[in-house]
């Protein structure tokens, strides 16, 4: 098996390149980009820069694009013929308005294309629906909150798709469409947008499931640290706190918090991202967002949010 990667940063040095080498099928691991970078970085990686691209008589078994979130469609474009299985980074897109006005819907009759949300491929995620699956759920609550990055992240900057609810926010709007699909309702939002950075900053989300259950989702930037989920039902409580982001070596457990005693289950060490391109590479059918309606539905969600934020 041959694999393309499109573009090169830390989230590709990190956990892409890794995730991959453990898998024994792939035979090839493709690298473009424009930067410079050691050898000793990416070793076994074939590297080839954008300018090669016209010279290349190859096809994938897997392309992931992971670059900025404003660069994302344009590069698709530029590599969507090497191949018919792609991974394309959170957010898919920060032009949400090409995603919308169905400039997009041409690629998913052509092509299968995943949004990079790992955590839905991960056992703690399968955990997830089967407590979900109880008629006794009452409320679900999760945040995905981070600490303050360095000032030339691109998080920061609005041209490259800098913005809370794209890079924190999607994760738990991720999660409570696919549990729920299109069967919930909004109550009220917030996303606050600071003028001073030029981006939205955080966010919060109150919304009702048709069945009933109640559903309270926090995002934001330059807070401390959140990456949980709290299912709440008529008899307990369960706390998962590493629902999103999974830490290198991490071995994941939630705990059930009752009345009369608490208990933690252990699930196990797992590279989510592993997970992630094994499922998409071997399995005809597996979790993410692959129905064109679910994606743009979240991201008419979102971009609604955006389009009423409040400035602080």
């Amino acid at each position: 098996m041959k694999i393309l990667i499109v573009g090169y940063g830390a989230h590709t040095k990190r956990r892409i390149i890794p995730a991959l080498k453990k898998i024994n099928q792939i035979l090839e691991i493709h690298l473009i980009s424009d930067r410079d970078f050691s050898k000793e970085d990416i070793d076994e990686v074939k590297i080839f820069n954008y300018s090669e691209l016209e010279n290349l008589d190859v096809t994938y078994d897997l392309i992931l694009i992971s670059n900025y979130p404003v660069k994302h469609i344009d590069l698709f474009e530029k590599v969507k013929n090497f191949g018919s299985k792609f991974i394309i980074e959170k957010p898919i897109t920060s032009k949400l308005e090409l995603l919308l006005k169905n400039e997009f819907d041409s690629i998913f009759q052509e092509k299968l294309v995943y949004e990079s949300n790992a955590f839905l491929f991960h056992p703690v995620y399968q955990v997830v629906k089967d407590i979900m699956r109880s008629n006794n759920v009452t409320k679900i609550v999760s945040s995905f909150t981070i600490p303050k990055l360095n000032n030339d992240n691109y998080r920061y900057n609005k041209e490259l798709g800098g913005s809370s609810i794209l890079d924190q926010g999607v994760y738990p709007i991720s999660l409570i469409v696919n549990l729920f699909k299109t069967n919930f309702s909004i109550e009220k939002y917030k996303v606050f947008y600071d003028e001073k950075l030029d981006i939205d900053t955080r966010g919060t989300l109150f919304a009702k499931a048709l069945d009933g259950i109640e559903v309270e989702l926090n995002w934001g930037i330059n807070q401390e640290y959140k990456n949980e989920l709290t299912i709440l039902s008529k008899n307990n409580e369960i706390y998962f706190p590493f629902i999103y982001s999974k830490p290198e070596n991490h071995t994941s457990s939630y705990f059930e918090l009752g009345k009369d005693n608490n208990k933690e289950i252990l699930i196990g060490n797992f590279d989510q991202f592993q997970l992630m391109y094994e499922k998409v590479l071997f399995e005809k059918k597996s979790n993410g967002d692959i129905e064109l309606d679910k994606l743009k539905y979240k991201y008419n969600l979102i971009k609604r949010m955006l389009d009423n934020k409040q400035k602080i």
